[in-house]
């Protein structure tokens, strides 16, 4: 059983040439829209004119942002001075609670002090009274 392999030649088939398609165009090297570059003579002045340009524009957001920093520090000092008076004020409101606190705990026992002379002028029994 041995196959022929000759329906498989290609030799004996001509070869097409291949059809070549035609390249696109050159892209240009440069869009008509954008100017030529400079030539190498000028080169170190445009370089430094654009340098220039960029630190002009540089200093212009750098003094931009010093003011906007400049009116964050005094927006912050104000909030802080405002907290310190808050600070202060509560201070103050807590100091004088406490005093009104002892003053009354002061005024309490003046007042049980008052009552116990006043029982016992009136003859009544304080170890009685305490033993409920």
């Amino acid at each position: 059983m041995s196959k022929s392999y000759a329906s498989h030649d290609n030799s004996s088939q001509e070869v097409e040439p291949l059809l070549l398609t035609p390249l696109p165009p050159p892209r240009p090297l440069l869009m008509p829209d954008k100017p030529l570059p400079p030539s190498p003579r000028f080169a170190p002045t445009l370089l430094l004119h654009r340098r220039n340009k960029a630190l002009r524009e540089s200093q212009i957001r750098l003094k931009a942002e010093i003011t906007h920093l400049r009116q964050l520090l005094v927006h912050y000092h104000d909030v802080i001075k405002a907290t310190n008076e808050l600070v202060k004020g509560t201070t103050l409101g807590l100091k004088h609670v406490e005093q009104l606190t002892l003053n009354m705990k002061e005024n309490e026992a003046r007042i049980q002090r008052e009552w116990d002379v006043y029982l016992q002028q009136q003859g009544f029994d304080m170890d009685a009274a305490n033993f409920f």
